[in-house]
């Protein structure tokens, strides 16, 4: 996402990483990413709060933007399709994407087990 939103957005933009309970080597990743890209910004929560939670916590951090969106970190969401998106917003308060629409494009089928979880 940092990469692609330099290159097509590179007067602002800025990426929040709110990372929570991670027991990998996320945190590493994400500030070695953000060494290279200083419009990362991670916020790591070790206590559980959840999906919700830290999508709210990482809200905090852009109370004066112009626009926010989020996408998940599974890579699902193309950052290209997340620009298509923001720029569908010019004359609008809210966009929702959704993979569960009728005319919907899913460039990697999900498996049935994951199309379950999300619901």
């Amino acid at each position: 996402y940092a990469v692609y939103f330099r290159e097509h957005h590179p007067e602002r933009f800025s990426l929040v990483v709110v990372l929570n309970g991670c027991t990998d080597n996320t945190l590493g990743v994400v500030e070695a990413a953000a060494e290279k890209f200083p419009e990362i910004r991670c916020v790591n929560i070790p206590e559980p709060i959840g999906k919700g939670g830290a999508l709210i916590e990482g809200l905090k951090l852009a109370p004066k933007a112009d626009l926010v969106g989020y996408v998940d970190a599974d890579g699902a969401t193309p950052p290209a399709a997340f620009d298509d998106l923001v720029r569908q917003c010019a004359d609008t308060d809210c966009v929702i994407g959704s993979r569960w629409l009728a005319d919907s494009v899913l460039h990697q089928e999900q498996t049935l087990r994951r199309r379950f979880a999300s619901r």
